[in-house]
C-alpha cells in the first residue's frame, strides 16, 4: 500500500530542489543533490537521495558516474536500464548542444577556434576520437567528420571513410583533430603515422591539411606549430 505521508514528503522535497535550481542554478549544490535532481526524471516515485549517494559512493564523483558504462550503472541497486540511459544522456546532450553552438560559427580560421570546437565535441569522452574539420577556401566551417573512436590510448583510422566524406563535403582544406583523454598532448608514434597517412591521402584528392590539433580538456597542441613536425604538412 502506498504511504501517502512519505510520498508527500518526497514530492515536497523534489519541488524545493527544482525551485532552488530554477532560482539559483546549480551553484552551491552538492554533487549528490545535482545527481538526485537528475534522477527525479528517471525515478518518479522513489526517494532518489539514497540512490544518488549510492552512485557517488560506488564511482567516487558525479563526473565518474556520468562516465560509467550502462552495465556498471545498472549494477548499482535501484538503477535500472532506463535510469542508466538517462544518466548517459546528460553528457551526450551537453556535447550535442556545444556542437550546435559551434556549428553556427561563420569562420573557424584560428587554431584556438578549432581546438575549442574539438574540445566541445569530445567532452566527457574517455577514449580517443579522431575527426576531420572540413573548411572552404576562406576557412569557413563546412562539416565535421568523425572517422574513428578507439581505446583510451589509440584509435584506428579509416582513411577511405575520411576521403569519401570530404569529397562529398566539397572542402578546400581540412584540419585534423583528436583528443587525448590522458591530458598528455605529446603526439605518439601512432599519431605521427596517422598524420602522414592522412596528409598523403588528402594530397591525392587535392585537399590541403592545415594542421593536426591534439586537444585535452584544458589545452591543445598544434602539430604544425612544432618545428619537428612541419615537414609532414608540406
Amino acid at each position: 500500500m502506498l504511504n501517502l505521508k512519505n510520498e508527500n514528503l518526497h514530492s515536497g522535497h523534489r519541488e524545493r530542489v527544482k525551485e532552488r535550481f530554477l532560482r539559483d542554478g546549480l551553484e552551491g549544490f552538492d554533487e549528490h543533490i545535482v545527481l538526485e535532481l537528475m534522477l527525479f526524471y528517471g525515478i518518479p516515485l522513489k526517494d532518489t537521495n539514497e540512490i544518488a549517494h549510492r552512485l557517488i559512493k560506488t564511482f567516487g564523483s558525479l563526473d565518474r558516474v556520468l562516465d560509467a558504462s550502462i552495465e556498471d550503472l545498472c549494477s548499482v541497486p535501484g538503477v535500472g536500464r532506463n535510469t542508466a540511459t538517462l544518466l548517459k544522456l546528460f553528457p551526450a546532450v551537453d556535447r550535442y548542444y556545444d556542437m550546435l553552438k559551434h556549428k553556427l560559427k561563420p569562420k573557424l580560421s584560428r587554431a584556438d577556434d578549432i581546438a575549442e570546437f574539438a574540445r566541445a565535441r569530445n567532452r566527457y569522452r574517455t577514449s580517443e576520437v579522431f575527426g576531420v574539420v572540413a573548411l572552404d577556401s576562406e576557412c569557413r566551417y563546412i562539416d565535421y567528420v568523425e572517422i574513428s573512436e578507439g581505446s583510451a590510448c589509440m584509435t584506428e583510422i579509416n582513411v577511405r571513410l575520411a576521403v569519401d566524406a570530404l569529397l562529398r563535403s566539397k572542402a578546400a582544406c581540412v584540419i585534423l583533430v583528436h583528443n587525448h583523454p590522458s591530458g598528455n598532448l605529446s603526439p605518439s608514434i601512432e599519431d605521427l603515422h596517422t598524420t602522414r597517412t592522412l596528409c598523403d591521402a588528402m594530397h591525392l584528392i587535392k585537399l590541403k591539411v592545415l594542421d593536426h590539433l591534439i586537444v585535452s580538456d584544458n589545452d591543445y597542441l598544434s602539430m604544425r606549430s612544432q618545428s619537428q613536425y612541419q615537414s609532414i604538412f608540406d
